[in-house]
C-alpha cells in the first residue's frame, strides 16, 4: 500500500515492522492485564485502539504511517491475546473448552483468510487502497460492538441463580 503511495520499499518494510512490533508488544501487555474472568473492559480498549490506528490509517493515511500502524496492530494483538481466552471463559467443562477453542480457531482462521483477499479485491476494484482501509474500520467498529455481549459464562449462571 505505502510502494503505491510513493514511499520506498525500505519505508514501506519499516511500516510493516512497526506493524509487527505493535502486535508482538500487545500480546504480553494485555495477557498481564488480562487477571479477571470478565475480560470485556480490555476487550473493549484493545478493540478502540486498534479502531483508533485504523481510523487514523483511512483518515490520513500518510500523517506518522509508523505510528498509525504500531496503534492498529497494539489493538488488533491485544483482542488477538484476549479472544484467544474467551473459549476458556464460556467453558464449564474441559469437553466445552475443546469445543468452543475448534469453533473459534474455525471462524478466526476463515475470516483471517478471507481478509487479505477481500482487501485485494478492494483495491484491484477501487484502484486504490482507501476502501481497503475502510473496511479495517468497520471490523474495528464490530468488534466494539461485539464486545458488551461476551459476558463470561460464570457470570452468566451467577446472574440467574436465585440464591437465598
Amino acid at each position: 500500500m505505502y510502494i503505491e503511495r510513493g514511499e520506498s520499499a525500505s519505508s514501506a518494510g519499516l511500516i510493516l515492522a512497526s506493524y509487527t512490533l505493535g502486535f508482538m508488544l500487545a500480546n504480553p501487555v494485555f495477557g498481564l492485564l488480562s487477571r479477571s474472568d470478565d475480560r470485556r473492559l480490555l476487550l473493549a480498549a484493545s478493540s478502540s485502539i486498534a479502531l483508533l490506528g485504523s481510523l487514523a490509517m483511512a483518515v490520513a493515511p500518510d500523517a506518522m504511517p509508523l505510528v498509525t500502524a504500531a496503534i492498529a496492530a497494539f489493538g488488533t494483538g491485544g483482542a488477538f491475546t484476549l479472544g484467544m481466552t474467551l473459549p476458556l471463559d464460556n467453558a464449564s467443562t474441559p469437553e466445552e473448552a475443546g469445543a468452543w477453542t475448534a469453533f473459534v480457531m474455525l471462524q478466526s482462521y476463515l475470516i483471517g483468510a478471507a481478509g487479505p483477499l477481500l482487501m485485494g479485491y478492494l483495491r484491484d476494484s477501487a484502484g486504490h487502497f482507501q476502501s481497503a482501509l475502510w473496511l479495517l474500520v468497520a471490523v474495528g467498529m464490530l468488534m466494539l460492538i461485539v464486545t458488551p455481549f461476551l459476558q463470561p459464562y460464570r457470570n452468566r449462571r451467577l446472574e440467574g441463580c436465585c440464591c437465598g
